[in-house]
């Protein structure tokens, strides 16, 4: 299943509104986990996808580098584009202990000056959930992200 655009977008708003989404405390460790794999994992169900459930960040940046079945790395801007059309898009970064991912929100792309050139928006849940640029939910010190459409 494709949801339209419309459909992607109330998905996406629900997810980064939802306070289940917001970072926590999930291991009883000092510090509150947050759940960008979770968010990944639920948008990809709405696409009947369902290879990502029980990963984590870097796991799913290792499957995706892998040449999973159905997504293929793209640009930014193809991203973007994608996204735009109702199509599923993720950025992705694999990091030391965790990385971190975030669906493309369907919006043309906007300059960032931490970057230096135009980035995606993305759906974001992390330490800060919402829709903002690329470049506020992935550190410029750790790199751009990655890009993965799926087209199925």
């Amino acid at each position: 299943m494709s949801p339209n655009l419309d459909t992607l977008r109330d998905i996406l708003l629900d997810l980064v509104n939802d306070p289940d989404m917001k970072p926590s405390d999930m291991d009883g460790r000092p510090g509150k986990e947050t759940k960008c794999n979770l968010a990944v994992n639920r948008i990809c169900q709405a696409f009947g996808i369902f290879c990502f459930q029980g990963k984590l960040a870097n796991d799913i940046v290792g499957m995706l580098k892998d040449e999973l079945e159905g997504w293929s790395e793209v640009k930014a801007s193809q991203a973007a584009a994608h996204a735009m059309t109702g199509g599923l898009a993720i950025a992705a970064r694999k990091g030391l202990g965790h990385g971190h991912v975030a669906v493309i929100w369907p919006a043309a792309l906007v300059m960032s000056g931490t970057f230096g050139k135009k980035v995606p928006w993305v759906a974001n849940v992390g330490k800060d959930c919402g829709i903002m640029k690329m470049s506020m939910a992935f550190s410029a010190k750790k790199g751009e992200p990655s890009y993965w459409n799926y087209r199925g």
